[in-house]
């Protein structure tokens, strides 16, 4: 007896509605994962970059003295409110206040909403030929970056501490209950 190559299948070729509610499902699922882990993510990198950021900044400051041999402030742009951008700067005129034509550079403000202050509410600090901060010895200045302002969140927020030395240290923020 010879079988027939000819099957007649009753079977298309799409995918059933069980099928495709089950990938649905899973998809939905994973994204419910997924979502809030890029979120954090992202905050935690924006974070980072911001924290990373200022030190170079610092890094640069402390540089320019040692190199030019002469003072280099470091200043907020407005007030005391580092988050808005921050600038450096030499005081040719000896006056302790920045005037035009005294710039070395500007560094735009933070794009997040986050804050960036200072404990002692330190306006400038200037950086000696040296490379010290012209602050008492042992001194130390820590700046509180709160990518949430008002809002404790120790996977991103972090304190810069900023030492006489002019070495700069960042650690993660401890978030108290």
């Amino acid at each position: 007896m010879r079988l027939s190559n000819s099957k007649i299948s009753n079977r298309s070729n799409g995918f059933t509605l069980i099928e495709l509610l089950t990938v649905m499902a899973v998809s939905v699922v994973l994204l419910g994962i997924g979502v809030p882990n890029l979120v954090e993510f992202l905050d935690r990198s924006r974070a980072s970059a911001e924290a990373r950021e200022f030190i170079r900044t610092v890094g640069l400051a402390r540089s320019e003295a040692i190199s030019r041999g002469e003072n280099v402030n470091l200043s907020a742009i407005s007030g005391s409110n580092w988050e808005q951008g921050f600038r450096l700067w030499i005081d040719a005129d000896a006056d302790n206040t920045y005037d035009a034509g005294e710039e070395i550079r500007e560094i735009s403000g933070f794009k997040s909403n986050a804050d960036l202050s200072v404990t002692n509410n330190t306006t400038t600090f200037t950086f000696t030929s040296e490379g010290f901060l012209d602050t008492a010895v042992g001194s130390e200045s820590v700046f509180s970056y709160q990518s949430y302002p008002g809002k404790c969140n120790s996977d991103v927020d972090r304190s810069i501490r900023l030492k006489h030395t002019g070495h700069v240290s960042i650690e993660d923020t401890a978030c108290s209950p």
